[in-house]
């Protein structure tokens, strides 16, 4: 009974990724959802784009229940180096179903002030992938497939990317688009089954500050590429008092999402995504689960809010944001 759900979820997975007998469009490109804490993954424009030099780590683990369901790892980079300048790097490594891929990549960004409140950075990516179909341990119905007779590796391959985004002072508006990956995979004999695609991304978001006590958080990302459905999600996040925050979202025909985040001190931050879907898929799997890891680099210029230190009851009393002055 065991083997028998396990191949039945992996049909079910198969089946919703594929299009039988037509060619299959690989999923290359990560699906993170919390990109918006490192929005660096998809657009390099935002390498040196920060306060303080970060280090990030994720993982994103799709549909837990269903044998080679996606799964996403990342390691992040952003460097606030000299004035106008950033630098960055990511690694990347990316499973759903049978196919793997791996990148490593560098970033480069200048920024520009416009005016007092307008800011325009530009930034490009150089990196090296490889992309590869391992076909051991599926349970096929017809084992003599030769579909699925022989594994497949593209080889370790070059690749660049770039970005831009535009933003007003504190990030009140800000607006990007992106194409990580210019460059996309040859499958060699399996071309006529599997492809892959270059993705254009668009990203529209603010930071609005409500009083002292609450900030919103609302964003935007659309998808672009040729021969997929073209797909879109939002999110609007809430933070309290610069040290924990709450968001909701939504991925166009896709799930509804919850997200949480907590700043344990001016440098660490660990947040947390649960994502249920909306599709068919429901009947088998309704986890999906997103963590990132966020480390700041501080030397000087500590934000006000962590200069002072805090008794418990003092980070808890917030009757201070609404009295009358």
């Amino acid at each position: 009974m065991k083997k028998t759900n396990t191949i039945f979820r992996l049909g079910c997975l198969l089946l919703l990724v594929c299009i039988l007998p037509s060619k299959t469009i690989a999923q290359i490109d990560p699906g993170f959802s919390l990109y918006r804490i490192y929005p660096q993954v998809i657009n390099p424009g935002y390498t040196g784009a920060v306060e303080n030099t970060e280090l990030l780590l994720s993982h994103r683990n799709q549909w837990m229940e269903i044998a080679g369901s996606p799964k996403s790892v990342g390691a992040m980079g952003n460097f606030k180096t000299i004035k106008q300048k950033g630098f960055g790097f990511t690694v990347l490594y990316d499973q759903a179903g049978p196919v793997r891929a791996t990148y490593i990549s560098g970033d480069f960004s200048y920024h520009l002030k416009l005016n007092d409140q307008w800011k325009f950075s530009g930034g490009i990516r150089g990196g090296l992938s490889n992309t590869s179909l391992d076909f051991t341990g599926l349970s096929l119905k017809d084992a003599g497939d030769p579909s699925f007779a022989q594994n497949f590796s593209t080889g370790i391959n070059p690749n660049l990317g770039w970005g831009l985004r535009f933003s007003k002072k504190n990030d009140e508006i800000y607006v990007g688009i992106s194409q990580p990956r210019l460059i996309w995979n040859n499958f060699g004999i399996y071309e006529g089954a599997y492809k892959d695609v270059s993705m254009l991304y668009t990203m529209v978001g603010g930071n609005y500050k409500i009083n002292d006590l609450i900030s919103i958080n609302p964003n935007a990302l659309f998808r672009l590429a040729a021969d997929i459905p073209n797909s879109w999600e939002v999110n609007v996040t809430a933070n309290l008092m610069k040290l924990v925050d709450f968001g909701v979202g939504y991925r166009s025909m896709n799930s509804f999402s919850t997200n949480l985040g907590v700043n344990f001190n001016s440098k660490m931050y660990l947040g947390y995504l649960y994502e249920i879907p909306t599709t068919e898929i429901s009947q088998v799997s309704n986890q999906t689960h997103e963590i990132v890891f966020r480390y700041r680099l501080i030397k000087e210029n500590l934000p006000q809010y962590y200069k002072k230190k805090k008794s418990f009851k003092e980070m808890i009393d917030v009757r201070k944001y609404f009295r009358r002055k």
